[in-house]
């Protein structure tokens, strides 16, 4: 497979893309203006919590802003938000042939659906990415946490892909259940937004009971809708779903014993809604959060702790402060009220 279009290169396709080019692979970054000028003046580097670093010249770098420029990719790395990618795929088909795979590696659960409704007789393949990327100054891009990326089988081209991220260095596995696996990633992605208001970094979130205990109740609101919807989440790495509540409400030695055993994470980590309050973006919260409140009113059941989480995100979206910096007590009393119903 030649050239490869990582399309809305923002942290995650950065990360990803200069790790591939770092590797030899023809790669062509499209994103951000804004992005595409740091690029361009201080080059990519790329690097993660094992040690792993690699620099690529601003020469090197490989990067566009108009989607025109996918018109010579043999696939597509998509990487917008959740929000824009009908949008995406409209673009993708006025600038790519038809036979061409498009490989979906964002957050949330209906990307795929939406792609092959707008790209009908496409291949896609829905990816799950279980990595945190921080997007530092001047091109940095660092990935704070482990994990293996999930690549959906049956389409023909997963082989082809898996090779090109092997060859980078990252480790991929292929599942044919990608929906219950999506739905996993969901369901950790829950602690995104109670990281985007707590304002610190994942590991020190991730030590506190009161932050837990919060991010347990999102959970298990989120286990009773599939539950009742008769989705099976899948496991994922090291992680099982339905003993992630019962982990979280365990004494705090316990828990963060068990959590080392799962996953590892860079003391810096952080989530990518804690970047959007920050740089006063919309967030992918409806993607995520608001998946479970639309599942649990499909089914007749109840979500309001994750409901309040949506209202607390969206009035520091509204108020374009960045993160509203809540203490683990401030944020359970803000949801004390749904944690009792």
């Amino acid at each position: 497979m030649n050239r490869i279009a990582v399309f809305g290169a923002g942290s995650v396709g950065c990360y990803l893309g200069g790790r591939l080019i770092a590797a030899g692979a023809d790669v062509l970054l499209v994103g951000r203006p804004s992005l595409r000028n740091e690029a361009k003046k201080h080059g990519l580097t790329v690097t993660d919590w094992r040690g792993y670093r690699a620099f690529i010249e601003p020469e090197k770098v490989p990067f566009e802003t108009e989607p025109s420029f996918l018109s010579g990719a043999e696939a597509v790395l998509l990487a917008v938000k959740c929000r824009d990618t009908a949008n995406a795929a409209r673009q993708i088909a006025a600038y790519t042939p038809a036979g061409i795979p498009v490989i979906s590696l964002q957050n949330g659960i209906r990307n795929p659906a939406v792609l092959l409704e707008d790209l009908p007789g496409r291949p896609i393949l829905a990816a799950m990415i279980p990595f945190n990327i921080i997007h530092g100054k001047d091109g940095k891009f660092h990935c704070g946490t482990e994990g293996d990326i999930i690549l959906e089988s049956g389409s023909g081209f997963e082989n082809q892909i898996a090779a090109v991220f092997s060859g980078a260095g990252l480790r991929v596995l292929l599942h044919e259940r990608m929906e219950g696996v999506l739905w996993s990633k969901l369901l950790l992605n829950l602690n995104n937004a109670i990281n985007a208001l707590a304002g610190v970094p994942l590991a020190d979130e991730l030590r506190q009971p009161l932050y837990q205990k919060v991010l347990a109740a999102c959970i298990q609101e989120g286990l009773h809708a599939l539950d009742k919807a008769g989705i099976r989440p899948e496991k994922i790495g090291k992680v099982r779903l339905s003993l992630v509540p019962l982990l979280l409400r365990m004494p705090n030695m316990i828990f963060l014993s068990a959590a080392r055993g799962m996953l590892r994470i860079d003391p810096h980590a952080r989530t990518s809604m804690w970047e959007d309050l920050e740089k006063k973006r919309p967030t992918e919260i409806d993607c995520l959060n608001g998946e479970i409140t639309a599942l649990a009113d499909s089914c007749g059941v109840a979500a309001p702790v994750n409901k309040s989480i949506i209202s607390l995100i969206k009035k520091a979206e509204a108020a374009g402060c960045g993160s509203p910096k809540l203490s683990a007590r401030g944020l359970l009393e803000a949801v004390a009220g749904a944690l009792s119903e």
